[in-house]
């Protein structure tokens, strides 16, 4: 008899937004990793109980993207866990060029009067960085841990979320809450790759497949509070949505905004 081979555990990842940053705190756009913007003391708490809300799970990998307020709250969530930490530039914020440290209304005006397309003064467009963030999931899908957790940013958190769930629901309006987990399976993360990239290259010709908004997360968004969590997770037979830890469906992209 030949040898019996187990059949490979479904891969798992889970994606937080950074916990509250003193850019959310403030109302201003964040978007240079070279200017550290930490975490507020209500940030480091959130981070904490980030970390609660994993306690369950054997986390294989951590990633950050360059900013100093991802790298604490996954140092915070970690705590004394012998995880490996990567820093991926690829899920950096969009980059704002010009309006880095600026009020988010300033962003927000010159949004109105510009398509997806265009490119920040001494920044990327909107279709650049969803190009990076379908490279940067490439780049996970291609690694073997089982479980992945990342702390990235709203703005590629809302975009992820939107290309890989399969529902045309409108349903998903809130924005995502700092420092609170969502799960992804391998399947929803190849969709949202191939969705990010479809979506930005089909509006570079004009031609957009997929809608996204070029709106960012601002910092200083509603907090989700009292959520409570699943303590372990069993994945669905059928992949159709993002599975939400914290009981809430995934947001809507197209309310996103930068921060």
């Amino acid at each position: 008899m030949g040898t019996r081979r187990h059949p490979r555990r479904p891969r798992l990842f889970v994606f937080a937004r950074h916990a509250e940053s003193s850019a959310n705190l403030e109302g201003l756009l964040s978007s240079d990793p070279a200017r550290a913007v930490g975490l507020t003391a209500r940030g480091r708490t959130q981070a904490h109980q980030l970390g609660a809300q994993l306690a369950n799970f054997d986390i294989d990998l951590a990633v950050c993207s360059c900013f100093l307020r991802t790298r604490q709250t996954l140092e915070l969530a970690l705590g004394d866990r012998p995880v490996p930490v990567r820093s991926d530039a690829g899920f950096d914020e969009i980059r704002a060029g010009e309006f880095d440290g600026q009020p988010i209304g300033a962003y927000w005006s010159w949004e109105q009067h510009h398509t997806g397309s265009e490119r920040f003064p001494h920044g990327e467009s909107v279709d650049e960085a969803l190009l990076r963030y379908a490279n940067a999931l490439r780049r996970l899908l291609s690694r073997r841990e089982t479980v992945t957790l990342l702390v990235i940013h709203e703005f590629a958190l809302h975009h992820i979320a939107a290309a890989a769930t399969t529902s045309s629901s409108r349903s998903f309006h809130l924005p995502f809450p700092n420092a609170l987990p969502y799960l992804f399976g391998e399947r929803a993360i190849e969709r949202a790759a191939d969705g990010l990239e479809a979506s930005a290259r089909s509006d570079m010709t004009g031609h957009r497949a997929m809608s996204f908004s070029p709106r960012g997360d601002l910092d200083g968004a509603p907090r989700a509070s009292g959520c409570s969590i699943q303590q372990q997770v069993e994945l669905p037979h059928r992949e159709a949505e993002p599975t939400v830890l914290n009981g809430r469906a995934a947001p809507n992209p197209r309310t996103a905004r930068i921060r």
